[in-house]
């Protein structure tokens, strides 16, 4: 392994990732609520724990269940503040960081290259280390379980086994699709370990505890199924299907202007075909490469057989960090293409960092909601995304008078528009419905992705 003095490096890894850890702090601290949180937040309000864990009334894909419960428990304790509700996804980031550079120390060969280490940190999924989701908790602890099915391999001790299985557990309840990668470590094990495994009483028993938390995901899946018409997935693998998603999602699809999409999105690929090229001829089939081929024979297997819809984009981000996982790997013999790659991927990062940041210095819903409470009256508001309600109930007890229409419902907008001080909508509604002199445009408001509100006052 190489060493290396450099104030950059600690133990053998790059300290640059830790940087990370600033604007993760400072988005953290945001009063910008995004569309998930917030949905969270309303949704856990008339529950009980209980009813969370059971989805007897929060059915939705949105519905991290362990999250959830942290937010019913904090709702319970009083807490006002939006950070608190994040802390614990940015405390996970520390936990990534020490994985990450477990998982790059541990493999034969290993080379110290700053930009391959600050790319598994700046691929667009570092965003979950500042947001109140499931997705943080889900990656680390199946990096995790990662360390320890390479320990099963090499060593096959029961203990390795019950640890893929508490972290893929782990995993899974944080995120339902999370089962498969742990499916796949699972099968991978047991294949490696096959003459071990099947005549050990103690690792079938270990195996045995896999089962209520397979049922669970199943049978709460099969809820969300159900009940969720907004769910994610796609009913094709390939194209418009999971793996064609990844690349949208690493070139900020449906985030960047279409603009910067499609230029992030070539660049992506044409650096990603040598890369893949130079993988596949070194011959070198890891581990990662493995499960990541397991987990989508899984979703085959799971679509045809239970009807499952194919994972998109943040659903099916293992995927990527596996495949990542594996070219830092190959990159320890240096090649000029994988480092492209990488670079490409980092400014992917930096250009979903910038839109970000952007959005967090814009006026929020806490400051449309300020203006309200300091002059009060009703307040119409053009769409589904939940944070005026939110900051109403957080802040103000639910005592300012808001009343929401969906996005498209013109005949609600439009009746409640006569009785309206405050509008909060998208851009030229007001004109749509004829009533420009009658409304005078205060500023724009930003949600934590986007920034396409308008507010507006009564004359």
């Amino acid at each position: 392994m190489q060493q290396s003095s450099s104030w950059l490096t600690y133990k053998g890894v790059s300290v640059l990732p830790l940087l990370m850890a600033v604007p993760l702090l400072l988005l953290g601290f945001s009063e910008h609520w995004s569309y998930d949180e917030s949905m969270t937040y309303m949704n856990i309000l008339d529950s009980t724990p209980l009813e969370i864990i059971q989805y007897e009334k929060y059915r939705l894909a949105n519905n991290h269940v362990l999250n959830s419960l942290y937010f019913r428990w904090l709702e319970d304790m009083g807490a006002k503040s939006l950070f608190l509700f994040r802390l614990p996804n940015f405390l996970m980031f520390f936990v990534y960081f020490l994985l990450i550079s477990r998982l790059l120390k541990k493999q034969d060969g290993y080379q110290l290259r700053h930009i391959d280490q600050l790319m598994l940190y700046l691929w667009p999924y570092y965003i979950y280390f500042a947001q109140a989701r499931g997705y943080s908790l889900a990656m680390v602890a199946m990096l995790g379980a990662l360390i320890a099915l390479k320990g099963f391999v090499k060593e096959g001790k029961p203990k390795h086994l019950l640890y893929i299985v508490l972290l893929g557990s782990l995993s899974s309840l944080s995120i339902f699709s999370f089962i498969f990668p742990f499916a796949a470590m699972l099968i991978v094990a047991c294949l490696y370990r096959f003459s071990q495994v099947i005549k050990s009483p103690l690792h079938w028993l270990i195996l045995a505890l896999t089962l209520p938390v397979a049922w669970y995901v199943f049978d709460k899946g099969q809820v969300v199924s159900k009940y969720d018409p907004a769910i994610i997935g796609r009913d094709t693998l390939f194209r418009g299907g999971t793996l064609s998603s990844l690349i949208s999602f690493l070139t900020l699809n449906e985030f960047a202007p279409r603009e910067v999409f499609l230029v992030l999105k070539v660049l992506v690929s044409v650096t990603l075909a040598p890369a893949a090229f130079i993988l596949i001829k070194r011959g070198k089939i890891y581990i990662e490469l493995t499960v990541a081929l397991v987990s989508v024979l899984l979703l085959v297997v799971a679509h045809y057989a239970f009807g499952a819809m194919y994972p998109l984009y943040r659903g099916a981000a293992y995927i990527i960090i596996l495949v990542l996982l594996a070219f830092t790997y190959s990159n320890f013999r240096k090649s000029i293409f994988n480092t492209l790659h990488f670079s490409v991927i980092i400014i992917c990062g930096l250009v979903y960092m910038g839109y970000l940041f952007y959005f967090q210095s814009q006026k929020s819903m806490d400051d449309v909601l300020a203006v309200v409470a300091a002059d009060p009256g009703p307040v119409l508001v053009q769409d589904v995304h939940p944070a005026p309600l939110a900051v109403n109930h957080m802040r103000y007890n639910n005592v300012l008078d808001l009343h929401v229409c969906i996005t498209y419902d013109t005949a609600c907008f439009d009746s409640t528009l006569d009785t309206a001080k405050y509008v909060i909508c998208f851009e030229d509604r007001i004109d749509l419905a004829g009533r420009e002199d009658d409304f005078e445009l205060q500023y724009r408001v930003a949600t934590f992705f986007y920034y396409n509100k308008y507010f507006y006052k009564r004359k």
